[in-house]
């Protein structure tokens, strides 16, 4: 059985203090790891483990991790920035946009995984736990509780599901740049409606490909690669992380979408030179999650219950 935790959740929310669980919690650290005692028991409530669901580890053979927002934690402050920049310039070179749309501002925290994007109408949602919308902003304008309920309250039974296509779900720390460009996109169109004929849903569209096309053409990494420092937080635990999870028994790999020489440049600034050493497998340009949805991606042939990586 394997466990793989990706962008959804930093590295940081696997709980090792006792080698049987791991916390899923997205924002929560590895205590046992910054020396407190058998129960975890600190007084920096931030460096605790805040567990809502347990994983029994007893019977997991492997351990996968994603990289990117996983592993290696950006800073948004300059990361993002270069999403955000590179985007615009994709939305008004390749995609016909208004070059007053270069005003447009950034600010890492303004908006937080787990919102809602209703693309159709130009509006960000948040849901309680029932999947009722308790904040509506259309644009950069928060709607009133008449308004919101007019829209939402009519529609629930309808619509609680919040499913694709109209809606997109705020679930990782790359979609947050679309966030702010569609927001600010909405507000530009509403604003001066003869200068952006676009829908609210094809803005949507346009801000994914052009986010997209950052990650994909060296806008965003190649910059990185070039100054990790300035981009990639250190993260002086993960190799103490990773050899406890190897000492109790586990196998460790990493699958990634990033290609091998941008995946080396970061696992390097990370892990330091013997990087490789920390994993039993490591696979790049792992066209996640194509592999399962694509049947033009072609299959690979594995060994079963074998984790290794190949003499390089």
């Amino acid at each position: 059985m394997f466990v793989v935790i990706a962008a959804s959740a930093s590295w940081e929310a696997t709980a090792l203090g006792r080698g049987s669980r791991v916390s899923r919690h997205p924002r929560a650290t590895v205590s046992a790891l910054a020396g407190t005692g058998p129960d975890g028991a600190t007084g920096d409530v931030l460096s605790a483990i805040y567990c809502n669901r347990a994983l029994n580890m007893e019977k997991i053979q492997a351990v996968g991790f994603d990289m990117d927002y996983t592993l290696a934690e950006y800073i948004p402050e300059t990361f993002d920035l270069l999403a955000f920049n590179g985007a615009l310039t994709k939305l008004i070179h390749d995609l016909g946009y208004p070059p007053e749309i270069r005003s447009f501002r950034y600010d890492p925290h303004r908006y937080q995984r787990g919102l809602l994007m209703d693309k159709k109408r130009g509006n960000i949602l948040k849901l309680d736990r029932h999947k009722y919308v308790k904040v509506a902003y259309h644009g950069l304008t928060k709607l009133s509780s008449a308004e919101r309920k007019a829209v939402y309250d009519e529609s629930y039974e309808r619509e609680s599901g919040f499913t694709p296509p109209e809606y997109a779900m705020v679930d990782t720390a790359f979609m947050l740049v679309d966030v702010h460009l569609f927001c600010q996109l909405v507000d530009f169109k509403d604003a001066h409606p003869g200068a952006l004929e676009q829908s609210y849903a094809q803005i949507a569209k346009d801000v994914r490909r052009a986010v997209d096309l950052c990650h994909c053409d060296g806008v965003i990494k190649d910059l990185v690669a070039a100054q990790p420092a300035r981009y990639v937080a250190p993260s002086p635990r993960l190799a103490q992380m990773l050899g406890q999870l190897r000492a109790s028994g586990k196998q460790v790999f990493l699958l990634t979408n990033s290609l091998y020489d941008y995946t080396e440049v970061v696992c390097r600034f990370l892990l330091g030179e013997r990087w490789l050493d920390h994993f039993d497998l490591v696979i790049c340009g792992g066209r996640k999650p194509g592999f399962l949805l694509d049947p033009c991606v072609p299959e690979s042939n594995t060994v079963p219950l074998l984790l290794s990586n190949p003499a390089l």
